[in-house]
């Protein structure tokens, strides 16, 4: 699924969402990684794409400054290396990198190789919806064994 909603992130609680495999990538920068971390909050399982020191570091020559720091200090939810990169743009003059300005090269990398090697992480939300990705599994599963036409 890919759906850009900037900070409207309510939707990530809905069932089927939480059912699914998601992936967010948003800008690198204070305010991206907040949102970054609140969107955790409602879909624990997701999986962040280009959203890395790396990827910051790669893009340097695009980065901007960021004009107003979401906060002092990382939200909670950010993982080790995302609470890291939450510092380090804090030191930076020029600590924004907005995602339309990333190489293509990168982002089609990064969005095949998540759809290649990710693996659906189940959410821990209640049986209903286990047996409701199971289900979901079990038909993606059926439909593949199905000899073409």
């Amino acid at each position: 699924m890919v759906l850009g909603c900037g900070n409207s992130l309510g939707w990530l609680a809905a069932p089927w969402v939480q059912a699914s495999k998601v992936a967010y990538w948003g800008d690198i920068d204070t305010w991206g990684l907040t949102l970054l971390a609140s969107a955790r909050a409602l879909a624990s399982h997701l999986s962040p794409i280009l959203m890395t020191r790396e990827v910051f570091g790669h893009h340097l020559a695009k980065t901007v400054p960021e004009p107003v720091p979401a906060r002092s200090s990382p939200p909670q939810l950010l993982m080790t290396q995302e609470r890291d990169l939450y510092f380090h743009l804090l030191t930076c003059e020029r600590g924004r990198l907005e995602q339309e300005f990333l190489a293509d090269i990168w982002i089609a990398n990064a969005i095949e190789d998540w759809i290649q090697s990710e693996k659906f992480v189940e959410p821990k939300t209640g049986n209903a919806l286990r047996l409701q990705a199971q289900e979901m599994s079990a038909r993606e599963n059926g439909f593949q064994n199905q000899p073409s036409s």
